[in-house]
């Protein structure tokens, strides 16, 4: 149905139509065969770890920035309830290894490329290009690898064996990395 409640209102139907038709509409989605993926093919997806202070910060700014944006949604990868196959398939261990936005239609986006489509996305589209001037670019890109490596030190050192400040998740990864060559 390619109308909502809200334009329901507008026409100045009658409730009880647009009950009739909300609940026609629920009827016929929950049919459809993949509804959530239709939905989020036009959404960017932007995934970032909620248990990093400095990601929180700007990433609650860029919600702000992004409030009247219906088509970006900031995923907590930390969260319980992340389900890697509803964003085509990036890990929490690959998440947290570098950044990850999943742009319309499932393609993915990381390390600095990811950061300008974060960016494109929240409405600072504007720096995203500057950040694609050549000789910015590289810089720019170099920064990025170097804060990730800083903030995955970061995490670690936060989550030592004998403190829970940190999740269960990351405790895992932690150790998976621990033991590899």
């Amino acid at each position: 149905m390619p109308f909502g409640r809200l334009w329901l209102y507008r026409q100045n139907l009658p409730h009880a139509v647009i009950n009739l038709a909300c609940l026609c509409q629920a009827r016929t989605s929950s049919i459809e065969s993949k509804p959530k993926m239709r939905e989020q093919s036009q959404t960017t997806r932007v995934l970032y770890d909620g248990e990093c202070k400095l990601c929180k910060v700007e990433i609650a700014g860029l919600k702000w920035l992004a409030r009247s944006k219906p088509n970006v949604q900031f995923i907590d990868i930390t969260s319980q309830d992340y389900e890697p196959a509803l964003y085509s398939g990036v890990t929490y261990e690959q998440a947290m290894l570098e950044m990850h936005v999943v742009g319309p239609q499932g393609k993915v986006f990381t390390q600095g490329d990811a950061v300008r489509e974060m960016y494109r996305a929240s409405g600072l589209g504007w720096l995203a290009s500057l950040t694609e001037v050549p000789g910015v670019k590289e810089i720019c890109d170099r920064m990025y690898v170097r804060f990730a490596h800083y903030r995955l030190r970061k995490a670690f050192a936060r989550c030592d064996s004998e403190s829970d400040r940190c999740s269960i998740k990351l405790h895992h990864l932690r150790r998976k990395m621990k033991n590899l060559p």
